[in-house]
């Protein structure tokens, strides 16, 4: 019978020292926990001095282990972050992701991890191009944001300025509704509307000022302000002022005003059929099949609500910029990363500013974006007074792939707080995927049960009783 022993709250207990003189049986495993992330299990046996259980149980299938020589290595492991990452692609099937860790925009790592294309075996690089989803509105928003700072667009703009054919009820929409998705405009790209005979069938290409038509047909969910709701309809349009205050499309000017000038080199608009070196492809998981993603037509691949290009180098890039006056006045930075309040006054309850969410973690300001389309799931989180940026980019699709998760697991290890919370049974699981075994964690098999304490051979050992369970 396997024990897995758990012991609540190990950092708070000084007498835990002693737990460097443990004695392990054969097929029992101490697995320390604390109800945040795994970092808890890495910086509790740092801080023990006995890091080479740990280690040993990567090499040897997590037998026990009281060699002193792992200190280093396992804050060699906590540094890198390696086998987190793995552990967390692992658990979700994710073919390939690149990681990037940036602090006050300088890289401080960039990694590619597993497969950018499994067909043909080619593992990712910090230089893989992976697609950004809904991230890619954080560079709509800043575009927006360069020309009110222009005097060409206001805030309080109606959008019956630039769509006068629009239905009356846009009388009441300001640019303002849109960058903070308080709009009350349905969202286009979803259910039967996307689906063969529906007006936005995505293997269908449309015209700006055809799929404006479309738009100005669909209903409203609410007044404007009165709500919130998060809809590409409302970047698509901002895609569609873009243009019409620029006379360029929205993906020319991102490139001339924002790309170009950072150096961004390898972020662009999305286009199947350019040569794109280095490009990722994506995925998704059909009955626990890896998959190629859906086709989707050239007009769904360049609107504004997020369809290009990049990697976690240029990312940096972006990074550095949005700490110096580049592109935008720290004014206009401190607007975009402000939560919105609606029409009572109530901020918005998502906390979504002009295209990135506004949260606190665990003390922590933070302003963050995830991504998702086309088989990639992306997430990009700036945790504003550790100066400190974490992006994670992977090529499976949202339901399968969870790139928030190992973004905030990440910002844990580098802030050595819980930036992620997180159930036992989550620690116990993504503990022995480190280990490289697989627990079943399904049917409810896992639970606390109180038995007698663990055998060890100091006698000032901790006298509260660990736990274990015998199911495993």
């Amino acid at each position: 019978m396997t024990k897995i022993f758990v012991y609540p709250n190990p950092l708070v207990n000084e007498n835990l020292r002693h737990l460097s003189e443990m004695t392990m049986a054969p097929g029992e495993y101490f697995v320390p926990y604390r109800p945040f992330s795994v970092a808890y299990i890495i910086g509790f046996m740092r801080i023990l001095g006995i890091a080479a259980l740990f280690l040993s149980f990567l090499s040897s299938g997590c037998a026990a282990s009281g060699s002193n020589n792992g200190r280093a290595a396992s804050a060699a492991f906590a540094d890198k972050m390696d086998a987190y990452v793995t552990a967390q692609m692992r658990r979700d099937q994710v073919p390939g992701l690149a990681l990037g860790v940036y602090r006050n925009g300088t890289i401080v790592k960039v990694k590619g991890y597993g497969l950018s294309n499994v067909e043909l075996g080619v593992p990712v690089t910090p230089e893989t191009v992976f697609q950004s989803g809904s991230i890619g509105k954080q560079f709509t928003a800043t575009a927006i944001m360069m020309l009110i700072e222009e005097g060409k667009v206001s805030l309080d703009d109606s959008i019956t300025k630039y769509f006068p054919k629009g239905p009356e009820w846009w009388k009441e929409i300001q640019v303002r509704h849109l960058l903070s998705h308080t709009s009350g405009l349905v969202e286009y790209e979803a259910g039967s509307l996307i689906e063969r005979g529906g007006p936005f069938y995505l293997r269908l290409d449309f015209t700006e000022d055809e799929l404006l038509d479309k738009v100005e047909k669909l209903p409203m969910e609410f007044k404007p302000g009165d709500n919130w709701a998060y809809r590409d309809t409302n970047y698509l349009l901002l895609g569609f002022i873009i243009r019409k205050v620029t006379g360029k499309f929205y993906g020319d000017v991102l490139q001339e005003r924002i790309f170009t000038p950072l150096g961004m080199t390898s972020t662009r608009i999305i286009s199947e059929s350019a040569i794109v070196p280095n490009r990722a492809a994506g995925y998704r998981l059909v009955n626990g099949q890896l998959q190629n993603q859906d086709w989707v037509s050239p007009t769904f691949n360049s609107t504004a609500d997020g369809t290009l290009y990049f990697t976690v180098r240029d990312i940096a890039k972006w990074d550095e910029a949005l700490y110096t006056g580049k592109l935008l006045s720290q004014a206009s930075l401190r607007r975009m990363w402000t939560v919105v309040k609606l029409n009572d006054g109530r901020p918005n309850p998502q906390g979504y500013g002009f295209g990135w969410y506004v949260h606190v973690i665990h003390g922590r300001r933070v302003v963050e974006h995830g991504g998702v389309w086309q088989g990639f799931t992306c997430h990009i989180a700036r945790y504003i007074d550790d100066h400190l940026t974490i992006a994670v980019l992977t090529n499976l699709d949202e339901h399968h792939s969870h790139p928030d998760r190992i973004a905030r697991g990440v910002a844990d290890l580098y802030l050595g707080s819980p930036a992620l919370g997180r159930q036992l049974e989550e620690t116990v699981h993504d503990f022995f995927l480190l280990c490289g075994q697989s627990v079943d964690m399904r049917g409810g098999n896992f639970g606390l049960l109180p038995d007698e304490p663990w055998s060890i051979t100091n006698s000032q050992a901790p006298d509260t009783a660990p736990f274990y369970h015998p199911a495993f």
